[in-house]
């Protein structure tokens, strides 16, 4: 299994394993407000909402949003990797909304271009991979098409470890340092992505509505807090390698509290939802 906490790409495995914990981290007062928006704008426009996903995956952001929003939606899931294709493909075939992948490269390829025609532009566990001039260029993007933005699941670095491990802000350190490397699309913003994202889509006269999504890993989410735990400590370990045995160590013992279901974990994350100019968050 591949997983983002050291590698810059996600398998169907990882995806599959924290959609259920996405699905409850999600903050749904944030998609309320997406929803609000979608019942103003079903005022002035009968067709099929427009949505644009950028790094779909498998689909998950269509799957929790569609039951959300009122109205008949139209999907293009943008997403680089031809096995999440396939696999969304194959999860999505019961979907009541129309929906089509559409391969891109979101690090290289015109993002005026992949949004155009969009009413709503949304990606999940996205922007903290990304830099500030290519956020920029998504909110420019976003505004060029007089679209609303959903993000879902940026990390905000919080973490809360239970039970307390002397080794925590040792790895939490170095896990730090993997969060603002460069992902593919620049060096990457990791906790600050969320909040920089809100700032840049205020400044283009957007309304912003945040709220947090955080993860809250407990007994029965063993395995997701196992590959987690096996990723986080890797991450670290690759950017601390004299590290190397007291990482493991650390990742040893959090593994046996897993085990024995003494373990859980909360990571920060943000959700952000903006609104254009004449619209209201």
């Amino acid at each position: 299994m591949r997983l983002p906490a050291f590698t810059d790409s996600f398998d169907a495995d990882w995806l599959s394993l924290r959609e259920p914990a996405d699905r409850a981290a999600r903050n749904e007062k944030v998609a309320a407000k997406l929803n609000d928006w979608r019942g103003r704008l079903g005022s002035r426009k009968g067709a099929a909402l427009k949505v644009v996903d950028l790094g779909a995956g498998t689909g998950s952001a269509l799957r929790y949003l569609e039951p959300r929003i009122p109205g008949p939606q139209d999907w293009t899931l943008v997403e680089r990797d031809p096995d999440l294709i396939a696999e969304g493909a194959r999860r999505l075939k019961r979907q009541a909304s129309a929906w089509g992948y559409r391969p891109a490269d979101l690090a290289q390829d015109d993002l005026v271009a992949l949004v155009a025609g969009a009413d709503l532009i949304t990606g999940s566990a996205l922007l903290d991979l990304c830099s500030a001039a290519w956020i920029n260029r998504l909110v420019a993007a976003c505004a060029q098409a007089g679209a609303a933005a959903w993000f879902s699941l940026n990390v905000t670095g919080d973490k809360q470890w239970s039970p307390a491990d002397p080794a925590d802000w040792l790895v939490e350190r170095a896990f730090a340092r993997d969060m603002r490397r460069d992902k593919g699309f620049g060096p990457a913003l990791g906790p600050q992505a969320g909040f920089q994202a809100a700032e840049a889509f205020a400044q283009a006269g957007y309304s912003i509505a945040l709220g947090p999504s955080n993860w809250r890993l407990g007994a029965g989410s063993a395995a997701l807090q196992r590959a987690y735990l096996k990723g986080y400590a890797e991450a670290a370990r690759v950017q601390r390698p004299d590290l190397t045995r007291r990482i493991s160590n650390w990742r040893a013992d959090r593994l046996r509290a897993v085990l024995e279901g003494r373990s859980h974990i909360r990571v920060g994350h943000v959700d952000l939802f903006a609104a254009p100019s004449g619209s209201s968050a």
